[in-house]
């Protein structure tokens, strides 16, 4: 599977660990649904993706240090949820980030000046 594309749907509950088994998938799409609790740490396994999009839901807590794994991720799409705590130094890791939109969450803390490192970013929100 490299599409996995299940947004503006009403899916809710937590967002599954299985997701994590499919290695070879490139694009996460499940923004505009009611997805709750953490973004699961086992999204680090998807060494391939290139699009995470998980806006619109109700996502809590950070985001895992395991999503700092993926080198090959081009858009980091978390707007809309409850997300907080501190962004990781580990961010300036990402440097084929095109797109970054971390806007209307509750993240706190500075702004870490990693972010600067990404010489591919064309839209920071």
């Amino acid at each position: 599977l490299v599409r996995f594309w299940i947004f503006q749907n009403n899916f809710s509950g937590k967002i599954p660990d299985w997701v994590g088994s499919l290695t070879n998938m490139e694009q996460f799409l499940a923004y505009d649904n009611s997805f709750s609790g953490y973004i699961p740490t086992t999204i680090g396994n998807l060494r391939q993706l290139e699009s995470l999009d998980l806006s619109h839901n109700f996502l809590q807590g950070s985001i895992p240090d395991q999503v700092y794994d993926i080198t090959s991720l081009e858009r980091l799409i978390l707007t809309d949820n409850t997300l907080s705590g501190d962004l990781s130094l580990r961010i300036g890791g990402l440097t084929g980030l095109t797109d970054l939109w971390l806007n209307f969450n509750s993240f706190q803390g500075e702004i870490p000046s990693e972010i600067s490192e990404l010489a591919n970013l064309s839209k920071c929100i």
